[in-house]
């Protein structure tokens, strides 16, 4: 992540300084941790449409592939909502389980969102086959169930839900199709927690 140093806040008062504190790395990392854009997308909250403003954070604070890392600092920002920093294949452990999907997980999903049962701020796992991290044994010494992770946002114009992600390279949002179009597919649905 690059070289992470502490920095020095000069106490001043009005007969001079009187004394310097050295800030954590945590405390910087936080200050770094601005958002570098945004991807502004409508979603609906079950009467009207309202704009939410996705963060897409700088490459030294979220690097490529860290997908994990990713969902936690967004679902704090967006939704205030705290996420364990772990591994993606070992949120499961972490977190509460809210859903899980059947091989038909399109279907699944869809009759998910029908029923209102995910809320922006929840995370899905997903199951990735040309992951390099397949072969990785999860916490619990199980073969991984899945190796991604993305952040459920709400569902879009035409009622599709719409998750926030850190793929590779880059931040983006992404529905269900778009996940089964790279042969992925989301095996369950976590709840984050205030």
């Amino acid at each position: 992540m690059g070289e992470l140093l502490t920095r020095r806040k000069i106490l001043k008062t009005g007969a001079g300084i009187i004394g310097v504190m050295a800030t954590s790395p945590l405390e910087v990392l936080a200050e770094e941790r601005r958002v570098v854009r945004h991807i502004v997308i409508d979603v609906s909250n079950g009467k009207e449409l309202t704009s939410v403003k996705v963060p897409v954070y700088s490459p030294e604070i979220v690097p490529k592939g860290y997908c994990s890392r990713y969902v936690r600092l967004a679902d704090k920002d967006l939704f205030n909502l705290s996420v364990p920093a772990c591994d993606a294949w070992n949120m499961r452990y972490a977190m509460l389980l809210a859903e899980e999907f059947s091989d038909d997980w399109e279907k699944d999903i869809a009759v998910t969102v029908e029923r209102n049962e995910i809320k922006p701020g929840m995370l899905a796992g997903i199951f990735y086959p040309k992951s390099r991290h397949l072969e990785r044994k999860d916490e619990k010494g199980s073969k991984v169930k899945y190796t991604h992770i993305a952040l459920f946002i709400g569902t879009d114009k035409n009622g599709s839900p719409v998750f926030a992600e850190k793929f590779g390279k880059r931040t983006q949002l992404t529905l269900p199709k778009d996940f089964a179009s790279r042969g992925m597919r989301i095996t369950e649905m976590l709840y984050a927690t205030k």
